[in-house]
């Protein structure tokens, strides 16, 4: 079985999920550092001890940000391969299956699920919003499958989560990673989630990645789902997630 973390090669096109956040984060304690020496430097002379305590406080407070912004960039950089070695664990790839990798992004994931097939193919639907990884586009994802030599397993398509483009009892495995959560409308949560279940085959298995997987654990029960069961936490970009793991 290869290892999904061998796609995240420097080869690879690869992206820094949350960009924005991630720059806040390094903004903020920037900012915090340049108002803590502006302080320091005109209380310093008739307030010493104040100031030096209040000097190191503030500079605490940067850490912290600071702190969290190496975190999202660790996250993004090798966290976020250890989630894609327990996902597939969890999937068990034979090597026939056809995959459907629902946000797939730049196509890390799916070039993983890809590299443990023999005659199986997958596709990787997306909609590429750089809002939320940094070079986040479909030609990016293609030209990763390229260069890891999996184009002939791996396609991947625009795509709308709450009506997936494919029949009833499609697919061997669906994975979804960080994708959900963001529609807003816990309504929309429900019908993406519903829309993955529906082209996954009677005995197939659904892997959701997510903040939220607790509440999609909710709809899947309702739809008769063999199996649910969730995962133990996990805290890369500084929020907690949970892998839900579903048998049809």
């Amino acid at each position: 079985m290869a290892s999904p973390s061998s796609t995240n090669s420097p080869a690879l096109r690869d992206g820094q999920d949350f960009p924005n956040q991630t720059r806040a984060m390094f903004g903020r304690a920037g900012w915090i550092l340049v108002v803590d020496a502006v302080v320091y430097w005109n209380s310093a002379a008739e307030y010493p001890g104040p100031a030096a305590a209040l000097c190191v406080v503030v500079a605490l407070i940067a850490v912290f940000f600071l702190g969290l912004g190496w975190w999202m960039v660790r996250s993004s950089k090798s966290g976020k391969q250890e989630l894609y070695d327990s996902i597939l664990e969890l999937a068990a790839i034979e090597g026939s299956e056809k995959i459907l990798d629902v946000g797939c992004g730049l196509g890390l994931l799916s070039i993983a699920e890809a590299k443990q097939l023999k005659t199986g193919k997958v596709i990787g639907v997306g909609t590429w919003d750089q809002a939320q990884v940094s070079r986040y586009t479909a030609e990016n994802a293609r030209e990763n499958a390229k260069l890891a030599g999996v184009g002939d397993k791996l396609r991947f398509e625009n795509g709308d989560l709450l009506k997936l483009g494919y029949p009833d009892g499609h697919f061997d495995l669906v994975t979804s990673f960080m994708t959900v959560h963001r529609l807003a409308e816990a309504r929309d949560r429900a019908q993406a989630v519903r829309e993955m279940y529906r082209v996954l085959k009677p005995g197939g298995k659904l892997l959701i990645h997510d903040p939220e997987a607790s509440e999609y654990r909710q709809v899947l029960t309702k739809l008769g789902a063999n199996t649910v069961s969730l995962s133990n936490q996990s805290y890369l970009w500084a929020v907690s997630s949970q892998t839900l793991s579903v048998k049809k």
